[in-house]
């Protein structure tokens, strides 16, 4: 298949073309910028989401559209950045809507991203059909999911991956903390009871291609693993993993505060996020647990 990826160029996104290449398909990538590839797999096509501007073009040569784009959620929370982090994710899917509503299209599904913030902060379980929160992020991912929900054309089936905490050590969560566990400074977050939902990168690479290979696949999905774990126990267990001390007293709130600023909350919130519906669809996790995932990323 010929599948274009917006946000292909980020953390999950670059792992992302690269899993698609290697299981044969093609990637065209939407870059704000002009770019070209040496490999022959992968093409770039300049769009301009603040402007909801693509090449409607692509929309007849190519089988499938996934939606990554967004500005990251990690830096500092001032009152602009706040409004980038919600402004990015609604046009570039309104850019995609707007464009497979509009056209005739060879398109014949769209799996848009979003996150686990959808949801409030407790210790539920939460099903992919329960409330939304009413925090900052939860508002985000209902305005950023609300633009999918208008796409109308019947020919294009949707789905929506919420994604969680993304293991892999080139980037996300590990990428920041693997410095201080190797230093023997790992230690729970905040009072370190909340839970962290979280999965491997490759089998959320996997979660992607099993929506766009499976037809009955539509609405939402999480994007997690098969257990969630508390923050304090996941620390505990990447210790353990890297061969490291774990008995530092946790991280209090207020310092956590002073270094992150609003983006505290995000880090201190707590995300539960069922997995269910994957099983019922016959999707099979290579890494069903944090600690499995934590050890083959660590194994050597």
């Amino acid at each position: 298949m010929k599948i274009i990826i917006a946000g292909g160029s980020g953390f999950v996104g670059e792992e992302l073309s690269n899993f698609l290449i290697k299981n044969g398909h093609e990637v065209c990538i939407l870059s704000r910028s002009d770019k070209s590839s040496k490999n022959p797999k992968i093409n770039y096509s300049i769009w301009t989401p603040d402007k909801l501007e693509m090449d409607h073009g692509l929309l007849k040569s190519h089988d499938a559209i996934i939606n990554l784009a967004g500005t990251p959620i990690n830096g500092r929370w001032t009152k602009s950045y706040m409004h980038e982090i919600e402004n990015s994710r609604v046009m570039s899917t309104r850019t995609i809507v707007n464009a497979l509503n509009q056209n005739q299209t060879n398109i014949k599904v769209l799996v848009n991203a979003s996150a686990m913030g959808y949801f409030p902060s407790n210790t539920e379980v939460h099903a992919e059909d329960d409330a939304p929160g009413d925090h900052f992020l939860a508002k985000v991912c209902v305005a950023w999911e609300n633009e999918v929900h208008k796409l109308m054309n019947p020919n294009v089936r949707s789905a929506i991956i919420r994604i969680g905490v993304v293991l892999d050590r080139k980037g996300g969560m590990l990428k920041s903390v693997e410095p201080i566990v190797k230093l023997g400074l790992a230690s729970g977050l905040g009072n370190g009871k909340q839970f962290m939902s979280v999965i491997h990168l490759e089998d959320l690479c996997r979660q992607f291609l099993f929506i766009i290979e499976n037809e009955k696949c539509k609405g939402a999905f999480h994007g997690v693993c098969e257990e969630a774990l508390r923050n304090k126990d996941f620390m505990r267990t990447l210790a353990q993993v890297m061969k490291k001390p774990f008995f530092l007293p946790n991280v209090p709130s207020f310092v956590l505060h002073l270094v992150l600023g609003k983006a505290a909350s995000f880090v201190l919130q707590s995300f539960n996020l069922s997995s269910k519906k994957w099983k019922t669809l016959g999707f099979q996790f290579k890494f069903s647990s944090p600690k499995f995932a934590l050890e083959n990323l660590y194994r050597d």
